[in-house]
This record gives C-alpha cells, sequence and structure tokens, in this order.
C-alpha cells in the first residue's frame, strides 16, 4: 500500500495527511467546528420548515414517501427483502439509494414527519457536502503552505458553503440532491488531493464516488461527464504541457492506466449496484423525453443568475480571476474545468431549471469566493463575503413583502424562496372535502390543471390526510379515499388527455389555464380545460382549431358542473363536473382527431400507437411494437354479472399502413372499422379483411395515410359479460 492510501484524505478532514494537498493535523477546535456546523443545519432546517403550511406535491412529496416506502418494506418483510426492494426500484425513475443513510432514523422513530426528513437531510447530508467542499478550497495554496494557513481555507470554504443559497435551495424542499453532490465533489477532492502518487485505491475509489452519484440522481451524469472531460485536459497537460522534460511515452502510458482504472471502478460499481438504472438509461431517450422542460438559453441564463445571486457570481468570478491572474495560483485548475465543463453543459445543452440543479454551480462559486481570501486583507474580505453571503440567505429565505432588503439591492441577491404556504389552505381543504363528498365510492376522479396551486399530485396527497383537517366526528373523514386517473402534464413526456377523461366520473377543473411551464409545451393540459369551456387567453390561443368549439359542446354534454366552485389564492376558481352518461365511442374518435390536430400532428412523447375510446378499453404496450387491447370492467362496477353488451371503442394513431388485430377464435367479438374526418365530420367504413391462424383469428385493416384529420378507428361489441384481449401490431 503507497503511502498515499494510508494517508487520511482531506476530504474527510481527520487525522494527518502526510500527502494530501489539503493535509493538516486535527486538532480539538476543528471538532468544535463540526459540532456548530450540525447546530446551525438543524436550527435552520427547523425554523424554516416550521413555517411552512402547504399541500405538497410532485417531488416536494415523493422523497418522503419513498424512505416511508423503504422503511415499511423492511418492517414487513425483512431486511433482506427491504434492500432488495431498493436495489430493483433503480428500474423506476426515481430510485430509494437515498434512504439508506435515512432508514435508520426512520425505522427507529417509526417514521419521518416531513421537518424531520428536511433536519436529517441538513444534518446528515448538508454538513458532509461542506467538509469535502472545504477539503477542496484548502488545495487553494498548494503543497507548501502551512498546515494552519490549510486550515484557514478549509473552514472558509466549509463556511461559504454552509452559507450558499444554492446549498440550501433543494433541501428546504426536500430534495435529496445534496447527497449525490457530496460524491461527486468527493470525487474532485479525491482528485485534487492527490498528493504525489495517484494509487489504484484511489483512482477507484474516484469513479466509485461518480457512480455513486449518478445512482442517487440521475442528473449527476453530466457532473460526471465533467470530471472526465476535464480529468483528460489535465492529463494531456500533465503530458505533453512541459516540452523540457523527457519520457513522454511513460507519462502518456502512466495517464492512460489512470483513466483506465477511473472509468472501471466507475463502471464496476454502477453494473453491479445500478444494472436496470444502466439499462433505463440507454433504453429511454431522456433527453428527447424532457424537451418541453428546456429554457431558452437567455432566459436560463438569468434566471440561473437570479437564483444563485449575480453578486456572488460576479465576485466567485473575480476570486477566479485573483487566483490565476494576481496569486498565479494554479493548484486548482482541474476544478476550473470541471466547473466550466459542467456549467457549460448545463447552460448549452441541458437548459433545465429546477432548485436541485443550482448545486451544479456550487463549486464554482465556493471556490471562486474562496479564492478572494487570497488577496492582501484576507480577514475583512472574508468578513464581507460572509456578510453577502448572510444577506443572500436572508433574500432566499424570506417573502419579498416582509423583507427589510432595500429593494434597489434586491435584484443582485439570490432571488425568494421563503417556505411553502398556502393562503389559501381552508378552501382548498374545502374543496377536497367536496371532492371526497361527490364522488361515488370506487369511481374514478380527473384532476386538471398543472402548476404549484392545483395538479392532481397534489390532490393525489392531500385527499389520505383529509380526516386530520376535518373536525372531530365529520362525517366525510368516514368516506373512502378518492382514486384518480393520471392526468398527462407535459407534451414531450406525457400522453393524450383523453383516456383518462373517459375513464372518469368526476372531472375538476380550473377556470382558467393553471400550467408550470410555457404553456406551448402543456397542451395536453390545456386541451382538457378547452373541452369543459375554458376560453382564457392561453388556453384559446393553444388550442383553437376550427373544431374547437363544436368539439367542446359535444364532449360536455355528457358532464353537469356542481353549482359550487372553490377560490385559489391567486383568484382562480376551481370547478367539478360530474359525468352522467358515457361518452359515445363517435365523440370520443372526433375529440382524439381534434387533439391531434392541435398538437399541429406530433403526438405526445408518451403517446401510444393504439389509443382506448371507452373506458371498458385497457391498453397494454408489448415488445417489438405489439400492443394489447384489453376489455376491463368500468370503474365503479358491481358484482352483479352484466346483461347488456359492451360497446367496445380503440382508435390506431400510428405510421403503418395496415393493422393486424389478432383474437382467439372462441372470442364471438366481432370488430367494424371506420375512418373519420375530421374536417368534414364524415365517418365511412373501412372494409375488415377476416382470416384464420392456427386457433386465431386475424383481421387485417387497411390503415389510413398520417394525417391529422383522418382517423382510423375500430368498434366491437361484446357478448354480456364475456372478456376479450386482442394483440395488435402494425404493418409497413
Amino acid at each position: 500500500m503507497s503511502s498515499d492510501d494510508s494517508a487520511v484524505e482531506g476530504a474527510a478532514a481527520t487525522g494527518t495527511l502526510s500527502r494530501s494537498r489539503s493535509s493538516f493535523s486535527w486538532l480539538p477546535i476543528d471538532t468544535v467546528f463540526i459540532l456548530l456546523f450540525v447546530v446551525v443545519a438543524f436550527l435552520f432546517a427547523r425554523s424554516y420548515m416550521a413555517a411552512e403550511r402547504f399541500f405538497y406535491f410532485w417531488d416536494f412529496a415523493a422523497y418522503t414517501g419513498y424512505l416511508d416506502q423503504a422503511a415499511a418494506t423492511i418492517r414487513d418483510a425483512g431486511l433482506r427483502q427491504g434492500l432488495a426492494a431498493i436495489y430493483k426500484s433503480t428500474a423506476e425513475e426515481y430510485n430509494q439509494y437515498f434512504t439508506l443513510p435515512l432508514l435508520p432514523f426512520a425505522l427507529l422513530t417509526g417514521g419521518l414527519t416531513r421537518v424531520r426528513f428536511v433536519e436529517a437531510l441538513a444534518v446528515l447530508f448538508v454538513v458532509p457536502l461542506c467538509l469535502v467542499v472545504g477539503s477542496i478550497t484548502a488545495c487553494l495554496s498548494g503543497a507548501g503552505t502551512d498546515a494552519r494557513h490549510k486550515r484557514v481555507q478549509f473552514w472558509l470554504g466549509a463556511l461559504f458553503c454552509l452559507l450558499l443559497p444554492a446549498t440550501w435551495a433543494a433541501v428546504l424542499r426536500a430534495y435529496p440532491d445534496v447527497f449525490a453532490c457530496f460524491f461527486a465533489l468527493l470525487a474532485v477532492s479525491l482528485y485534487c488531493n492527490r498528493g504525489t502518487t495517484f494509487s489504484v485505491r484511489r483512482a477507484v475509489c474516484i469513479g466509485a464516488c461518480l457512480s455513486v452519484a449518478m445512482l442517487l440522481r440521475r442528473h449527476f451524469t453530466y457532473p460526471a461527464l465533467a470530471f472526465y472531460g476535464a480529468f483528460v485536459i489535465d492529463q494531456a497537460l500533465a503530458v505533453w504541457g512541459d516540452p523540457e522534460r523527457s519520457g513522454w511515452p511513460a507519462r502518456l502510458r502512466g495517464a492512460v492506466s489512470r483513466g483506465v482504472l477511473v472509468f472501471g471502478g466507475h463502471a464496476v460499481v454502477l453494473l453491479v449496484f445500478g444494472f436496470l438504472f444502466v439499462r433505463n438509461l440507454l433504453v429511454n431517450n431522456y433527453y428527447g423525453l424532457y424537451t418541453s422542460y428546456m429554457t431558452p438559453i437567455p432566459l436560463l441564463t438569468q434566471i440561473i443568475g437570479d437564483s444563485l445571486g449575480w453578486s456572488l457570481c460576479g465576485l466567485a468570478g473575480l476570486g477566479w480571476i485573483a487566483m490565476f491572474v494576481v496569486r498565479r495560483q494554479t493548484g486548482l485548475f482541474f476544478v476550473f474545468l470541471y466547473c466550466v465543463l459542467l456549467g457549460g453543459a448545463w447552460i448549452l445543452v441541458v437548459r433545465q431549471m429546477g432548485q436541485h440543479y443550482l448545486l451544479h454551480f456550487l463549486l464554482f462559486l465556493v471556490v471562486g469566493l474562496t479564492g478572494l481570501t487570497l488577496l492582501p486583507g484576507r480577514s475583512v474580505i472574508a468578513g464581507g463575503v460572509v456578510a453577502l453571503l448572510a444577506l443572500n440567505m436572508l433574500s432566499m429565505t424570506l417573502p419579498p413583502d416582509r423583507s427589510p432588503i432595500p429593494l434597489f439591492l434586491r435584484p443582485m441577491l439570490a432571488s425568494s424562496r421563503p417556505p411553502l404556504y398556502r393562503k389559501d389552505y381552508a378552501e382548498m381543504t374545502r374543496f377536497m372535502t367536496t371532492l371526497r363528498t361527490v364522488t361515488a365510492p370506487g369511481h374514478m376522479v380527473f384532476v386538471g390543471g398543472s402548476s404549484e396551486r392545483m395538479n392532481d399530485d397534489l390532490v393525489r396527497h392531500a385527499d389520505p390526510g383529509l380526516p386530520g383537517l376535518l373536525p372531530a366526528g365529520s362525517p366525510v373523514a368516514v368516506l373512502p379515499a378518492l382514486r384518480f386517473v393520471a392526468s398527462p402534464h407535459v407534451d414531450s413526456r406525457d400522453r393524450y388527455p383523453l383516456e383518462p377523461l373517459l375513464e372518469s366520473s368526476i372531472v375538476t377543473l380550473p377556470d382558467r389555464a393553471e400550467t408550470h411551464l410555457d404553456p406551448k409545451q402543456q397542451k395536453v393540459v390545456l386541451m382538457t380545460g378547452r373541452l369543459f369551456g375554458e376560453v382564457s387567453p392561453v388556453t384559446r390561443k393553444e388550442t383553437d382549431t376550427p373544431q374547437s368549439e363544436e368539439i367542446s359542446d359535444l364532449f360536455r354534454r355528457d358532464f353537469v358542473s356542481s353549482p359550487e366552485s372553490f377560490a385559489m389564492e391567486n383568484g382562480t376558481r376551481l370547478r367539478i363536473y360530474r359525468r352522467v352518461r358515457p361518452t359515445p365511442i363517435s365523440i370520443a374518435a372526433r375529440t382524439l382527431a381534434w387533439m391531434r390536430d392541435v398538437m399541429g400532428g406530433k403526438d405526445p412523447g408518451g403517446q401510444n400507437d393504439w389509443v382506448s375510446l371507452t373506458p371498458l378499453v385497457r391498453v397494454e404496450p408489448q415488445s417489438g411494437g405489439r400492443y394489447l387491447i384489453i376489455s376491463q370492467p368500468p370503474a365503479g362496477a358491481s358484482d352483479t354479472k352484466p346483461t347488456t353488451p359492451a360497446a367496445l371503442g380503440f382508435a390506431y394513431i400510428g405510421d403503418s399502413r395496415s393493422v393486424r388485430i389478432t383474437a382467439p377464435k372462441t372470442t364471438s367479438a366481432t370488430l367494424k372499422a371506420f375512418v373519420l374526418d375530421a374536417k368534414r365530420g364524415t365517418t365511412q367504413p373501412v372494409p375488415v379483411r377476416v382470416t384464420s391462424e392456427s386457433l386465431n383469428t386475424v383481421s387485417v385493416i387497411k390503415a389510413t395515410p398520417t394525417q391529422t384529420s383522418r382517423l382510423l378507428y375500430i368498434v366491437s361489441s361484446l357478448p354480456a359479460g364475456q372478456s376479450v384481449t386482442w394483440e395488435c401490431t402494425s404493418g409497413p
């Protein structure tokens, strides 16, 4: 084992670091500082969360739910099965690896409330992140600097990280991304603190850290790519940067071997602990699925600067200049490359914004701000930076109407992200009480809207806790919890809203457009409102076609509106619609054709080629372009055997010119095909060629050319009490 391996790393900040560039002897005062960090992080998280009064949804609610799920699995099935379930969760969009450090506390206490969850993130994740950032800033002065100076640089970097709004923006919304950030920056720290040697163990650990960061949160794939880009440039400069040195072939072989070791450790850990994750990464086009979230570069730059604080960004830039130009400190050139590549990739390629993505800019800010302290008057500069960071934290945590900060200063400070608080909390409680009252047991509810004020996930998470919000003895508290269909939100990722609407007995919608992205990217949300007569300027602009008014009149005939409405804090009112009859298949087909017309012929990113036109049909995509179309009982159906035939309908919106529908010969259901010309409002029958293959009946239908105005749909009448499964494939 090399002496480099035997040294305790600066990232851990303990012991004597004999070769690490951030090494210094551990003193009791360092332990005191860590305890102070823990206390400050804990108290800040607690005081912030105590001011919240909110209905949580989407990612705001997801991670606490995953922790509860993981803890429940371990309690019910045992530790082994619980860990196996966590591993299997890597096949999902969100996995549960982040719960591992939190599970002991959740199991001991019977579960973590949201406040306790955020407190745990602050203590277990934020404090270690500050220490690993400190181990990077301690490298600013190079290997020859005395230990006292390195200790100062270490704790300044850690303190700046603790006081940085970007560190807390995700944590205070209950995002665990800071845990992934810890491992990504631990890899950077291990590389920067490699000292005079680059051991096998260090290289493998770097790769393992990059893998863990990716597994914890998928978007940390970009920091891993930035690390490799900076690594290649840094190693290339080490090989060819000094023409006076001899033996460059040997240096090249060494650089290549180091790269292979890092990537090898990365690949092994990723495949062993995240094989399902890697498979999803290769199979799914995540870039395409999330194009609706992409923001124009100028606007994205403005949002990032506002969120981070333009004053901090400017000072950090000056700090980097001070390091490289004034003080000529090149010890963190690798970190500079990493920050530039990561920031450039995010702004130019990824182009997404969210509080958790601010972590990708954290290292640039902290190292830059710490670099300012290399200039003369370090104590004064450090005090000024701390004061500015505190001012930015104040700007972030207070609502604008309660902030004592002068208006002329606010544009230069971090944008406000105060505790989540709904002024209409009581009205929303009344809305959910009414919704549970008017919904028959077992019937499905469709919730429209896609904003932080109203969306289906908000109501889905709030409904189970409704009894706790009602007065004791309220009859509504004993009513069964609601059942929800999945509402679409984003054009590039989701589906047309037709199928969930047809399945729903209750529909609730805002009377004005409620979106969280550019409305052009959320037409699947706006078209639902248009169907129920919502004609705000945004909705009308994005959903207007010659058939819009007619389709709206036809579709909403099957619903009646509740006379009561509910006012949200922004003045938008929520309305409830109750279905009084099933939507006819012909109207459903015309509605689908209208939706395709609204989208301009480009179907939503998650849309299947086959679409159900009745709630009695379920479409299940299979491998190889096959689909299963399965008859199912309606929601809320009783156990009484039906006595009337069931009318089934489904449509094909793919690109093929013919389709094959296969069913067992034992079924007595016959198929009729029609082509709908949406512009003319006419329907023409299409011949169905029926043949026999083994024990199956095969129906071959010529599909129409891909046109938004023409739609092929199939109707079948299924005898009472029977079910059927069709296998559908498309031809050339």
